[in-house]
């Protein structure tokens, strides 16, 4: 089976898995039998939310909610998975958004399946110049498209810049913070 894997908590009034949940029904109409060649998982915080909308949409069979994992485990999740789910931001006032989570996805070493219904959002920036994924509009049928490849056999893009890479590690951020700091100090004191 393919595994998309999402792993952390969704905004309910933010973030809406929906429009994943149509392109799978999309894909039993295409006839792919996705019941034997699909699994997606949402690891975190069992929302009703979530849950409500597996049942809605009848997907009981391929979406499933396994819910807390140790944070060694999480990482392991996502370096196991096929394609790793992230659910842009969907408000156009805040195209700025960036989830600890995604600084995770970019250094999990698996490729990123980003459905976002902006077209400015930083994470698509972020996960194309670091070359880790692909971003694909908040609609059934591209997101149907994209899975139906992968289902196939088809890689999503994903040739990982280790110069993007490397500003985004924990060392690379502090490094940055701390001449933020020393600049800002400097131009007080100056």
């Amino acid at each position: 089976k393919i595994r998309l894997v999402y792993v952390g908590q969704l905004y309910r009034e933010k973030q809406n898995p929906s429009q994943l949940f149509e392109a799978v029904g999309i894909l039993k109409k295409r006839g792919i039998s996705v019941e034997r060649r699909l699994e997606i998982l949402f690891y975190g915080h069992r929302d009703a939310f979530v849950t409500d909308m597996i049942v809605k949409y009848n997907l009981e069979t391929i979406v499933k909610t396994p819910g807390f994992i140790p944070r060694e485990k999480t990482l392991q999740v996502q370096r196991d998975a096929d394609m790793l789910i992230f659910i842009d931001w969907q408000d156009s006032d805040a195209p700025g958004m960036l989830p600890g989570k995604l600084f995770e996805y970019i250094h999990s070493g698996t490729p990123i399946l980003n459905i976002s219904q902006l077209h400015n959002s930083l994470s698509i920036k972020l996960i194309e110049d670091a070359g880790v994924g692909i971003t694909v509009a908040n609609v059934p049928e591209p997101i149907a498209d994209i899975i139906e490849k992968v289902i196939q056999g088809e890689k999503v893009p994903y040739a990982p810049s280790r110069e993007i890479l490397a500003k985004y590690t924990r060392k690379g951020l502090s490094e940055k913070m701390l001449e933020e700091i020393i600049e800002r100090f400097n131009k007080r004191h100056a």
